[in-house]
């Protein structure tokens, strides 16, 4: 695995490709997981001191075997690919080719340009999330007032980087964070809201904060 070999080297090197991308991008559309940040990232840290990065993930798949059979190249291609099984398989080899038959025959480059319009508002909303970052989040701690100032959006960007910097073990959903928001900005008297097995979130004079179990 990625991270089996992350112990031995500054960075691994995976062959994601732009089919992988298409994927990615509607599955997280249909599961409503990432908000903005659709799709596979070129770059991700792996581990301390270990990058992760996919290099090809503008070359489509035919593009890539096409290569490889021009210049005698041997690859393995895993057979679990055609297996209904996995939900990813099942966008690949029956809901996108029924979306390409039926809707749009280029549904793939409307994906990869939807994708192109998340990055973009992504590094838009970032720059904004960087200036009031420091005002909202203290040493760890979530200032809920000020946090009240910010829209409904913005609240739950500045929550799912803040769960993700301090928790970030914990399984990011947008149904997930709503709830999180809500809990934090609800004026109830103080309480506990159990984060996984190994963090819980604690609200008490109108500041939030992560601590481990005890």
């Amino acid at each position: 695995t990625a991270m089996a070999v992350a112990g031995k080297h500054s960075c691994v090197i995976t062959a994601h490709h732009a089919d992988d991308q298409v994927e990615s991008v509607l599955l997280q559309v249909l599961t409503g997981t990432s908000g903005l940040r659709l799709g596979i990232h070129e770059k991700n840290p792996l581990a301390p001191d270990v990058m992760l990065i996919r290099p090809m993930l503008h070359a489509s798949k035919a593009d890539i075997l096409t290569y490889a059979d021009d210049n005698h190249l041997e690859y393995m291609d895993d057979s679990t690919n055609a297996s209904l099984d996995f939900t990813r398989n099942k966008l690949r080899n029956v809901i996108l080719p029924m979306i390409a038959s039926l809707i749009n025959p280029r549904v793939d480059k409307a994906l990869l340009r939807f994708k192109q319009l998340s990055d973009d508002m992504t590094t838009f909303f970032d720059d904004k999330l960087e200036a009031v970052w420091s005002d909202i989040v203290m040493e760890g701690e979530i200032k809920i007032r000020r946090l009240l100032k910010e829209t409904r959006f913005i609240q739950t960007e500045i929550i799912k980087r803040w769960i993700r910097t301090y928790c970030p073990d914990y399984r990011i959903t947008y149904d997930r964070i709503q709830d999180l928001l809500d809990f934090i900005i609800a004026a109830r008297p103080p309480a506990m809201y159990k984060l996984g097995d190994s963090y819980q979130l604690r609200r008490a004079n109108r500041i939030a904060w992560i601590e481990g179990k005890q």
